[in-house]
């Protein structure tokens, strides 16, 4: 009976053991979800009032940016109709100023491009000419000394 007395205290003491460390397990547990639900609940009425400050300037932000597209929506649908106005002798004078600026942009463009295709040429000749001076006197230089020298070396 001793043997059935001693198994019993332990048996209880194992039981509130691992009683005692579930309950703290899930006390923590719960303590630790409504920490997290209460910086929710806080962040969320930190943005609520943010958004409650910034709902003035958002609001006016938009009614601005609505007239800026109105007033330029107005002014296209403004030129439009002016364009629709138009006669045809108009519209022909508009094409053929156009025509005649394109016209001179590429004129001015080849004129531009002679010039420069001319000066790289006459660069490029520039500098021809100066290596052929340097060069001369080497290669006159060069063939005296095999000329002079060439038949004293014996083969």
């Amino acid at each position: 009976m001793s043997n059935n007395n001693s198994n019993n205290p332990e048996e209880p003491k194992k039981e509130n053991f691992f009683q005692k460390n579930w309950n703290d397990f899930s006390k923590n547990i719960q303590n630790g979800f409504k920490n997290f639900q209460d910086s929710l609940q806080d962040q969320a009425k930190k943005n609520q009032e943010l958004w409650d400050k910034n709902k003035g300037k958002a609001t006016e932000l938009l009614e601005k940016s609505k007239e800026k597209f109105e007033a330029q929506l107005n002014k296209w649908n403004n030129d439009l109709k002016q364009m629709q106005n138009e006669t045809k002798d108009q519209w022909e004078a508009r094409t053929s100023k156009i025509k005649e600026d394109f016209e001179k942009w590429q004129d001015q463009s080849r004129q531009d491009f002679s010039k420069g295709m001319k000066s790289l040429t006459r660069g490029f000749f520039k500098w021809y000419f100066i290596v052929l001076l340097m060069i001369i006197p080497i290669i006159l230089i060069i063939v005296l000394i095999v000329l002079f020298v060439g038949p004293l070396i014996p083969y």
